[in-house]
C-alpha cells in the first residue's frame, strides 16, 4: 500500500509540474491523437483541453507547410528520434503563430507508444528576427556610410564595432581593418582638435551630434565629412552604442567655395566699375 501511495504521490507531482510549466506541453498517441495538454497550451492556442483531447494535432495546422515538411517530421519520429524545429500553427481564432517545438517519442515495451511535444510561442522573436534582417539589409545596401561604435570616447575616439560596405567605399578601410579600432584611424593632420573634444563630450553625455570633420582616407587623401551621431539605448534605456552616418561632402564644400569666390569677384567688379 505504501508503494502505491508513493507512486500516486509521484504522479500527482508530475502532473502538477506539467500543469505549471510555462511552455506548452502536448502528449499524443502514435496516431497523433491528443491525450493531454497543459494550461500553457490552452492559453496560447485558445483551445480548452476538452476541445482538443481526442482530436488529431492537425487541428492546429496553419496550411503554410507542405506535405514534405510533415513527411520528414513523421519519418524522424517513427524512427524513434527526437524532432526539433520551428513550425507555424493556427490558434482557435484563426491567427497564425510561430512556435519552437521539440517532439520526443516515448517507448513502452520497446515500441513507440506516445509522443511528447514541448512547444514555445516565438511569434515575437520571429518578427524581431525578420525586422533585424530587413534592417541589416537596409544598412548593408545603403549608399551612405554607416558605422556603429561603443560609448567610451577613449583618447582617440570610440571603438568601431560595425561598418557597412559604403563606409569602406568612402574611407578605404575594409571592415576587418576598421572594426576593433578607434575612430582615430579616420583622422589626419587637418582634423580639428576642438571638434574631437565636442564629439567626446557628446559621447560622455549620451547625446547625438552633427558636425563637419576633416578626415583622411586610408590612402591619405583628405576629405570633408558630415557626421551624424545618434545614441542607441538598450532594453533598460541605457546608452549601449552610437550609430553614425558619414557623408563625404568635399564636392559640396568646393562648390560652396566656388560660389563664394564668384560672389566676391562679382562684388569686387561692381565696386571697381562704380
Amino acid at each position: 500500500i505504501s508503494a502505491q501511495l508513493e507512486a500516486q504521490k509521484r504522479i500527482r507531482l508530475q502532473q502538477a509540474a506539467l500543469d505549471a510549466a510555462a511552455n506548452m506541453i502536448l502528449i499524443t498517441d502514435t496516431d497523433a491523437r491528443i491525450e493531454y495538454v497543459n494550461p500553457a497550451f490552452c492559453k496560447t492556442t485558445g483551445y480548452a483541453a476538452d476541445e482538443v483531447i481526442g482530436k488529431k494535432t492537425s487541428i492546429l495546422k496553419s496550411g503554410l507547410h507542405d506535405a514534405e515538411f510533415y513527411r520528414q517530421l513523421w519519418a524522424t519520429l517513427q524512427a524513434g528520434k527526437t524532432w526539433e524545429g520551428e513550425i507555424s500553427n493556427r490558434r482557435k481564432n484563426g491567427q497564425i503563430y510561430q512556435e519552437q517545438m521539440t517532439i520526443t517519442p516515448i517507448c513502452e515495451a520497446g515500441r513507440v507508444a506516445h509522443y511528447v511535444a514541448i512547444k514555445r510561442d516565438i511569434t515575437e522573436e520571429a518578427r524581431t528576427r525578420t525586422q533585424l534582417k530587413l534592417l541589416e539589409a537596409a544598412i548593408r545596401e545603403s549608399d551612405e556610410a554607416i558605422f556603429i561604435t561603443d560609448t567610451d570616447p577613449g583618447d582617440l575616439g570610440p571603438t568601431i564595432r560595425y561598418v557597412n560596405p559604403a563606409f569602406t567605399r568612402v574611407t578605404g578601410y575594409a571592415a576587418e581593418e576598421a572594426v576593433g579600432w578607434s575612430t582615430g584611424i579616420l583622422c589626419g593632420p587637418e582634423t580639428e582638435p576642438e571638434k574631437l573634444e565636442l564629439l567626446k563630450e557628446s559621447l560622455r553625455c549620451g547625446k547625438g551630434l552633427v558636425l563637419e570633420m576633416h578626415y583622411r582616407r586610408k590612402d591619405g587623401t583628405p576629405y570633408v565629412a558630415e557626421l551624424h551621431y545618434a545614441p542607441v539605448p538598450d532594453e533598460r534605456g541605457h546608452i549601449a552604442h552610437f550609430v553614425a552616418t558619414l557623408t563625404d561632402i568635399s564636392q559640396r564644400k568646393e562648390f560652396e567655395q566656388s560660389l563664394r569666390q564668384a560672389r566676391d569677384q562679382a562684388l569686387e567688379n561692381a565696386r571697381i566699375k562704380s
